[in-house]
């Protein structure tokens, strides 16, 4: 077993359960755009083909964690489009050798109540 990288994959890992594994591939500071990050095509496909998990958990922030240097608006349906095909893709990837394949995500940030991602809250707000 890895030792979990950080964030979701400890509290799964402190849970403590010998029949749950936990091999966490995050890269901390990277997202499922094409920054300059390791490939995380290659990577998790490496990873899944050895491990070959029953479960695989993607906790992935649309806001933040799915992002290029030339991305569409946020709000734009070409954002929502490129949004849609990568996690499309990383969810083809993970499942490819039969994982259930669990995403977890915060809330959306569509309007008009989802609008957490400008300064943390909405106007009018307390902070």
């Amino acid at each position: 077993m890895t030792p979990p990288g950080g964030g979701f994959s400890n509290g799964l890992a402190k849970l403590g359960d010998p029949n749950i594994r936990v091999w966490d591939r995050t890269t901390l500071g990277c997202s499922l755009g094409d920054e300059d990050c390791p490939d995380w095509r290659s990577e998790w496909a490496t990873e899944v083909a050895r491990v070959r998990p029953d479960v695989v958990v993607l906790y992935v922030n649309p806001v933040t964690d799915i992002k290029g240097v030339d991305d569409a608006e946020f709000l734009s349906e070409e954002g929502e489009l490129q949004r849609v095909a990568v996690l499309n893709e990383a969810a083809d990837l993970l499942s490819s050798q039969g994982a259930a394949l669990v995403f977890v995500a915060p809330p959306s940030p569509r309007p008009p109540e989802g609008l957490f991602f400008c300064g943390g809250h909405r106007e009018g707000n307390a902070v």
